[in-house]
């Protein structure tokens, strides 16, 4: 209590001296709690505005020990010690300047004192010690804004005042005490939608590509997570493609590492979705990577990686290249994953490779029917519709009729034309149509009880849906027995009420095979 008292004195020579004393008593554990309990911080904080460089230093150094306690952190903001120490950021003195700095990363780990800091104007003069030469001074910096980057609400306002181009900077410095916190902050200012666009037009991608290229396993993994997320729309994804992240991309698939697997995975699902980078990602050999990732034992890898087949499935040519580099056995296996998300983009991708006539008996050559099968009667609603696409892409092949009908795809596809959800009802009906083409579906549909829910659909306000249950009826009344059934079902009103509709039934759009949309994901 007496050298706390020392440090009112209005003698500046003892209150350097006193503050000295507090500095080295508070490098003791011990000696710390004594100075709390001695209310010692107020007068401390007092002496960071002393016209005293000695003074400023020494309380500095001591506020700097006490500032790791939490407690101590909210005493600080408590009794007015943040602004002087936003003011000290700028001070002439190296020494000074990176105890200031030092404290603030200590106040930026607490919620209570984070935003405290931020409405202090700290931003601005932390900002410009990122590209001090003061290397201590520069890595406390670096690392307050690596904290204060965390919380959502500073996001914005950080990027707004300017730190960007500073933290890229920092990047490629070797002293990894620099290199962490700038990576981390990048990465999760990233997050936000706002600043996904100033990333990439601040010329900000070939500084994270170098990450992904770092030998250092957490600065690739802290470079693919920016990749990911600022792939936010096609500009982005082209310039993310020409600044030549995808050959680091497609390495870090090959890693030996689970977490950057997922993570370049994700990069390149969001990247996946771009037309032209579809064929790249191709050409750049990203396939046998990404089939080799859907026999990960990690569910959130299979995942990504068959979003990516998913979407680079939509390109014709890639459909066929898929299937030539092995793809179509691991995705009809994950097919009965117990995990809803993989299924959905395992049967998504066979929806879309299904398309090629060349696929089709590959497909059910791969034993891809019977899970299918089981995917219209127990999946979700998406999984069913996919589903159900597929089929109805598969039942364009003639040859392959009889093992629809040996796998017992019937009954399920007349269940799902009574769907609540149009979508899953036409991937059905449109199955059916292509079915009852021939004399034995003919008469299969009629006993497989299809009748009363085709009747439904004639009635159906949408009017695709009354074109398929026509075209079905059309092609089901050619055989004798089926006649007798559709009028005891009570469907030749129904057929008859179509002569008279206002509005004839619009075909069906384009190709008549189903062919589900890139999932973005984003």
């Amino acid at each position: 209590p007496l050298i706390i008292g020392l440090l009112r004195s209005p003698n500046v020579q003892v209150q350097e001296h006193a503050a000295g004393a507090v500095r080295n008593l508070a490098g003791s554990v011990q000696l710390k709690v004594k100075i709390m309990e001695a209310d010692g911080l107020a007068p401390i904080i007092a002496l960071t505005r002393s016209h005293s460089m000695a003074a400023q230093h020494s309380s500095l150094a001591a506020l700097f020990a006490l500032s790791f306690d939490s407690d101590a952190t909210l005493k600080i903001a408590e009794y007015g010690g943040v602004q002087p120490l936003v003011q000290l950021l700028a001070s002439p003195n190296d020494d000074i300047q990176a105890l200031a700095a030092g404290i603030c990363r200590n106040l930026s780990l607490s919620e209570e004192t984070e935003s405290e800091l931020v409405e202090a104007g700290a931003l601005g003069p932390l900002i410009s010690l990122v590209q001090s030469p003061n290397p201590q001074a520069q890595e406390h910096a670096a690392s307050t804004l690596k904290n204060l980057s965390s919380q959502a609400a500073h996001k914005v306002r950080m990027v707004v005042e300017g730190c960007l181009k500073p933290l890229l900077a920092m990047l490629p410095n070797p002293e990894a005490s620099i290199q962490e916190p700038a990576a981390v902050a990048l990465r999760n200012l990233s997050a936000h939608p706002k600043n996904k666009d100033r990333i990439v037009s601040e010329g900000g991608l070939p500084y994270i590509v170098g990450l992904l290229r770092s030998p250092d396993k957490t600065m690739q993994e802290h470079g693919a997570v920016v990749i990911r997320n600022v792939s936010v729309n096609d500009q982005n994804e082209v310039k993310i493609v020409e600044d030549g992240a995808l050959p680091p991309l497609i390495d870090l698939l090959r890693s030996s590492d689970a977490k950057l697997q997922e993570l370049a995975a994700g990069a390149i699902r969001n990247l996946s979705v771009n037309a032209n980078n579809k064929i790249i990602i191709v050409q750049e050999g990203g396939l046998p990577p990404l089939i080799a990732l859907l026999s990960s034992a990690d569910e959130k890898i299979q995942e990504q990686a068959a979003v990516s087949l998913r979407n680079l499935s939509v390109n014709p040519q890639n459909e066929l290249q898929i299937v030539q580099e092995g793809g179509l056995r691991p995705l009809v296996g994950l097919l009965r994953s117990p995990n809803e998300k993989v299924q959905r983009q395992a049967v998504g991708a066979l929806a879309n490779l299904s398309v090629n006539p060349k696929n089709k008996v590959k497909l059910v050559q791969a034993g891809g029917l019977p899970p299918l099968v089981t995917l219209l009667r127990a999946g979700s609603d998406k999984v069913k519709e996919h589903a159900a696409g597929a089929m109805r892409n598969l039942s364009m092949n003639p040859e392959l009729e009889a093992d629809m009908l040996r796998e017992g795809a019937l009954a399920p596809l007349i269940s799902l034309l009574s769907s609540p959800e149009t979508k899953i009802q036409l991937q059905a009906a449109v199955a059916l149509r292509n079915l009852s083409v021939t004399p034995d579906s003919k008469v299969k549909i009629v006993e497989e009880g299809a009748v009363p829910s085709l009747v439904a659909l004639l009635r159906s306000a949408d009017l695709r849906l009354q074109e398929q249950a026509a075209v079905i009826f059309r092609n089901l009344s050619i055989n004798a027995e089926n006649k007798i059934a559709i009028v005891e079902a009570d469907a030749v009103p129904s057929i008859l009420a179509l002569l008279r509709a206002p509005q004839a039934p619009a075909a069906l759009e384009g190709d008549p095979e189903y062919e589900g949309q890139p999932a973005t994901f984003k």
